[in-house]
């Protein structure tokens, strides 16, 4: 049988569930005004909190006081925080409170001092801060009822926290996407480690291959280059997209994508499916196949790699080649792959050269030949 730990917080908690802390901290603000400071540094005391919304506005906690003044608390803690989506929440905000003084806080694993609206505060600190306006509201009745499981929470907060922080998971330089790592295991927190370390990878990626330079040189020839952070079955995924700009009419096009997940490095045309092809799926799949290999043939774009014989491509790698096409009929995309395998100890420096090298072969493809109609084609596909 397994130990049960003595104290209650961790199981409350469960590390990663970030409503048991909103909903600590809202309590806590409540219940004594003070707690403020924790957040508000210059929070003035002398007016009273009226009342700490939850989950309003798409705001994790939206405080009102007295004068009518907001105050709002965004804690990510099983997502990292998207400037955008933060500066969405902000538009709401400020449209409730009629120009009123608005302040705004991001609460995460660790201080964001690249937002340029939001200011940030780590968990460590915040707990920190509880800790020492839990000891001067001590005699408060309702803080002294409940003192000694807040300062429970804090102290397991810190520690806790500190470790995240500290691991060589987090800290590591070499590109790895993957969770082999026992500590990382071992804490339940998995889905936290693995976002920050895809992030901070994507930022390098970006960084090391001019990523506003390139967009630039496809603009020119009036094609967008993305770069996007999903994830594909839990797993991060990086993707390099280059397809017509997306105006609101032009939608639906046949995209080229470089993708790094896990240790693959995938070379991809991706296609529109016709939402009427729902018959035969080895008939359709043939019809996309072809229809992908035009822009291989037009680009030379991995037909120096790919399988041109059908039979072999059918759902499954080809026992000659390693490419694949992949057909769901229930998805709005096709993707014709070609695999490469990456070495576990890869630097995301080496893999980052790479990638810019094939991005420049198909900006030269795309001056070079018609690849730009292809990938302009609109497709009037009808629901």
């Amino acid at each position: 049988m397994k130990n049960v730990n003595n104290s209650i917080i961790p199981a409350l908690s469960n590390n990663n569930h970030e409503l048991f802390h909103s909903n600590l901290w809202a309590w806590l603000i409540e219940a004594d005004n003070q707690f403020m400071k924790v957040f508000f540094e210059d929070y003035d005391e002398r007016v009273k909190i009226q009342k700490v919304y939850r989950e309003k506005l798409n705001t994790d906690l939206l405080i009102e006081d007295e004068k009518g003044n907001h105050y709002v608390i965004e804690n990510k803690l099983k997502s990292i925080a998207n400037e955008e989506q933060l500066n969405e929440y902000k538009v709401k905000v400020n449209k409730k409170s009629k120009n009123k003084d608005v302040k705004y806080l991001l609460v995460f694993l660790i201080e964001n001092k690249e937002l340029k609206e939001w200011n940030s505060i780590d968990y460590i600190k915040v707990a920190q801060k509880m800790g020492k306006v839990l000891k001067k509201e001590k005699n408060n009745k309702i803080i002294k009822k409940y003192y000694d499981i807040i300062n429970e929470y804090c102290k397991f907060v810190e520690k806790e926290f500190e470790k995240i922080i500290n691991s060589k998971y987090v800290k590591s330089n070499k590109y790895d996407f993957s969770l082999n790592d026992k500590e990382v295991e071992e804490k339940g927190l998995k889905v936290i480690y693995q976002k920050m370390k895809a992030e901070k990878m994507k930022e390098k990626f970006d960084k090391e291959i001019s990523i506003s330079k390139m967009k630039n040189k496809f603009e020119n020839n009036d094609l967008m280059l993305s770069s996007k952070l999903g994830y594909n079955n839990g797993k991060p995924c990086l993707t390099y997209r280059v397809q017509a700009k997306w105006e609101s009419d032009l939608k639906n096009h046949t995209a080229i994508e470089l993708q790094i997940e896990g240790c693959q490095f995938r070379y991809m045309v991706r296609l529109i499916k016709n939402p009427k092809d729902r018959g035969d799926k080895t008939q359709n799949r043939d019809k996309y196949f072809n229809e992908a290999l035009k822009i291989f043939k037009k680009t030379g774009f991995l037909t120096d790699i790919i399988n041109l014989n059908n039979k072999n491509i059918h759902g499954k790698k080809s026992s000659m080649k390693n490419d694949y096409c992949s057909y769901d009929g229930g998805k709005k995309t096709i993707g014709i792959y070609q695999y490469n395998d990456i070495a576990k100890n890869e630097t995301y420096k080496k893999l980052s050269k790479e990638i810019l090298k094939e991005l420049k072969k198909i900006n030269r493809m795309v001056k070079n030949n018609n690849v730009i109609d292809f990938l302009k084609e609109k497709k009037t596909y009808e629901k």
